[in-house]
């Protein structure tokens, strides 16, 4: 028996419940020992489609680090910001439309970033990209209620850190 109505995205009686308790725990843990362990791993066993984003925190004007599933389009990463099917817009993504620069480590590569949030066509063809390697983002843009913003990261020529 599914878990979700597909009429209206909302999620079923287990969901209801579990939900709410699993965008609590992984900000608040999940996210920062995911994070852990994929530095200290060089993102071998924690990291299969994912990377590290670090961006500067809009207001505090600290470093923000996340990980998030990324796909590949040539030299370019291309990431949705799906905040755990939130509602809000994940702080990582504000952060990203106020300072579009940002750090990226891939496995032990580690760069300088500029971060373009796509339009239109160039949105939809990447959605498409990220819904084929992870369909969970169409679940988690029906739970969110809200468009996933689809952001191109493009490698700053001759950056390394």
């Amino acid at each position: 028996m599914s878990q979700e109505s597909p009429q209206r995205g909302k999620p079923g009686p287990v969901l209801r419940v579990l939900l709410p308790m699993l965008q609590w725990f992984w900000p608040r843990v999940g996210t920062p020992l995911h994070v852990r362990l994929y530095r200290l791993l060089g993102g071998r066993v924690v990291g299969g489609g994912s990377l590290l984003l670090t961006t500067v925190g809009r207001r505090s004007g600290k470093p923000r680090t996340v990980i998030v599933g990324y796909v590949r389009d040539g030299d370019d990463l291309i990431v949705g910001d799906t905040n755990s099917a939130k509602p809000a817009i994940p702080p990582w993504a504000l952060n990203l439309r106020a300072h579009p620069e940002a750090e990226v480590q891939l496995g032990r590569e580690r760069f300088q970033a500029s971060a373009e949030f796509l339009e239109r066509e160039d949105r939809a063809g990447q959605w498409d990209r990220l819904l084929a390697a992870d369909p969970g983002y169409d679940w988690a843009q029906r739970m969110a209620g809200r468009e996933i913003s689809v952001i191109r990261l493009r490698k700053v020529e001759g950056s390394s850190v």
